[in-house]
């Protein structure tokens, strides 16, 4: 016959005290780690954003790189609450739309210039979904160091 192993746990009165004070704190450390995943996703959505594709061939303009430099968004301008988040990023040149929004693109830019939406649905989501679990993983490390 097997020998079975028991694992026994003792729990103070202390430590649930502790454990439960440490779980109310849950929601807003929640609310800094999906804060702190869109920040991170939205700064390396602005680096993809402000990438050129290379000159066509035969092309004469000479590229300024205003729109390039003009891609935005502030850390100021993420808010939410555990359950959502908000921020946005924004280019002020007057012909952004016309060469990195997918529905308004022009058709000399189709398939060169990463759109906004082709940013977000690709590098950006992977990003956030990788930022947002690192979080987690803190707030939830955070909650059980308080526990001890």
């Amino acid at each position: 016959m097997a020998k079975t192993q028991t694992l026994e746990l003792t729990l103070d009165a202390r430590d649930v005290v502790r454990a439960a004070e440490a779980f109310k704190k849950f929601p807003h450390g929640l609310q800094k780690a999906t804060e702190f995943a869109t920040i991170q996703s939205l700064a390396i959505a602005v680096r993809h954003l402000a990438i050129y594709p290379p000159p066509r061939a035969g092309q004469t303009y000479r590229r300024t790189g205003t729109l390039k430099r003009r891609w935005r968004f502030l850390k100021g301008n993420v808010s939410g609450s555990p359950r959502k988040v908000r921020g946005s990023v924004w280019n002020v040149t007057p012909y952004a739309q016309w060469v990195q929004d997918e529905q308004r693109q022009a058709w000399m830019h189709r398939g060169r210039w990463n759109t906004v939406q082709t940013v977000i649905r690709g590098p950006f989501l992977r990003l956030y979904i990788r930022f947002f679990q690192k979080a987690i993983l803190r707030v939830t490390e955070n909650i059980l160091k308080t526990r001890r």
